[in-house]
């Protein structure tokens, strides 16, 4: 368990701008928000992130990673994972049973993950477009997810260790 706090915990921090693809470059700010119809960067979309984001491997969303956040409409989110390496469409999903809060307000997302001993809070300046979220910190990408459609299998079971012969 606590092995899976850790990766929550870190997958959380990085939000998959630990990865390979230089997520963490500097980039030029996001676009101010001027509300959906004044941007096309921020499409009018019911439900803003509630809903399954899985994180992509490289920046274009061709190849998602097994790991993502599922974002509820009580204002909740859990980690989620893909049965293989990476999800794939028509797959199902388990959520994490820790998680924590967070908020939208179109523009900027605040995350708190209580997982661990000390709850942890993040905000991002988020950029949607085409069911695809990039988040930013300041101006450098930390982030990029892909809203996909999926279902819920429930709580991820805990690898027990083979019985000793």
């Amino acid at each position: 368990m606590r092995a899976l706090a850790i990766v929550s915990c870190s997958a959380l921090c990085c939000l998959g701008g630990c990865g390979d693809e230089g997520y963490g470059l500097p980039l030029p700010a996001p676009p101010l928000n001027w509300g959906p119809a004044g941007s096309p960067h921020f499409p009018a979309e019911e439900g803003g992130l509630v809903g399954v984001w899985f994180f992509c491997k490289k920046t274009g969303c061709a190849q998602l990673d097994d790991a993502g956040l599922l974002f509820k409409t009580d204002g909740t989110w859990r980690m989620v994972n893909a049965p293989g390496s990476s999800f794939e469409p028509g797959e199902s999903f388990c959520e994490e049973s820790e998680g924590g809060t967070f908020s939208w307000d179109g523009s900027r997302l605040e995350v708190v993950d209580s997982s661990g001993t000390k709850a942890q809070r993040v905000v991002f300046s988020v950029v949607l477009a085409n069911e695809v979220a990039t988040l930013y910190v300041g101006s450098q990408i930390q982030s990029i997810l892909k809203r996909v459609s999926a279902s819920s299998t429930g709580r991820c079971q805990e690898l027990q260790p083979a019985p000793s012969p």
